[in-house]
């Protein structure tokens, strides 16, 4: 009566073993197959591989209000090789822990320091009472420092099923995601068409500010860019959206944006090298419905131009400084 559970037991223990080695979401921890990749999963189980890839030197963390800036152009800007680790359906308590990730591996001291962080702000690092929504569920035992989290998360058919892929991608049977984790969110858009357009007309902008200015992802920004290197380059961009999602100028609300606005600033102020690019304001850009998707997505040329800037912003920084 023994012999079965035993060997239930024996089965269980190297299927997990197996999982563990071949590491579907490339995190290094146990992997005997490093190298390879990770295949398209969600944005949430590949940002552990992309961020800790040796060749990264920098990165785009935000939701997809960032997703457009391409990591090819970047390069081509810089010179650095950049990694998008943007997360649709994300804010502040998904984009923290693996901004925690990527500067972990890339601290200066087990590996070389990051060049340059860019952060993508939107209305979900300026929620103001106190609290942090988390939009989607995460998977917070991928990027914990707790390798039994990460062990005991991994010990389900989720577990198999991502090592199923992934040994697709060592024998070349299934394509890996692009190696800076670029994905086009404009054919996501597009492929919605009327429907996307039409929500350029919805919407009644905000008056009222409900609760005290109490920006909860303030200290926790503060906190994450003290454990980044001295040397990293940090943009925080304050990404536009089309002059309807804007609140009523005179009002509680507009005060609000601008409370949120100037924390933002006053952390810039505190570090070096550290910059702030705001786009979210009433001018000809979001004025003008031919720059956006919808109320919150900008289309490729307005990518483009912030690039531009971003690139800009990041080399007037790094000229300045002979550590660069």
């Amino acid at each position: 009566m023994w012999l079965y559970p035993v060997a239930c037991l024996a089965a269980a223990a190297v299927t997990l073993i197996l999982i563990l080695a071949i590491d579907p979401y490339d995190t290094g921890r146990f992997s005997l197959i490093d190298g390879y990749g990770v295949p398209a999963f969600g944005q949430r189980l590949t940002a552990a591989s992309l961020a800790r890839a040796p060749d990264t030197e920098a990165a785009i963390i935000g939701n997809s209000t960032i997703q457009l800036l391409d990591p090819a152009r970047l390069l081509e800007q810089t010179g650095w090789h950049f990694v998008s680790l943007a997360m649709t359906l994300s804010g502040p308590p998904e984009q923290l822990p693996v901004a925690r990730w990527l500067i972990r591996h890339h601290d200066g001291k087990s590996a070389p320091p990051l060049k340059a962080l860019i952060i993508g702000l939107d209305k979900t690092w300026c929620q103001s009472d106190g609290k942090l929504d988390e939009l989607e569920p995460f998977p917070s035992w991928l990027y914990s420092n707790d390798a039994i989290d990460y062990v005991s998360a991994m010990f389900n058919m989720r577990g198999v099923d991502a090592a199923v892929h992934k040994i697709k991608v060592v024998l070349g049977l299934e394509p890996p995601l692009r190696a800076d984790g670029y994905r086009n969110l404009e054919l996501l858009l597009a492929g919605d068409g009327p429907k996307v357009a039409a929500d350029l007309n919805k919407g009644v902008r905000p008056v009222d500010a409900a609760g005290p200015p109490d920006f909860a992802a303030v200290p926790l920004l503060r906190d994450l860019l003290r454990s980044a290197p001295n040397t990293t380059i940090v943009v925080l961009v304050f990404v536009p959206h089309f002059i309807s999602d804007f609140p009523m100028p005179g009002t509680p609300a507009e005060r609000r944006l601008d409370l949120c606005k100037g924390a933002y600033r006053d952390i810039a102020a505190e570090r070096e090298r550290t910059v702030v690019l705001d786009y979210l304001k009433d001018d000809e850009m979001t004025n003008d419905r031919r720059n956006f998707w919808d109320r919150g997505h900008y289309r490729m040329p307005i990518a483009k131009l912030i690039e531009k800037d971003i690139s800009a912003a990041m080399l007037k920084v790094a000229g300045a400084d002979p550590r660069h």
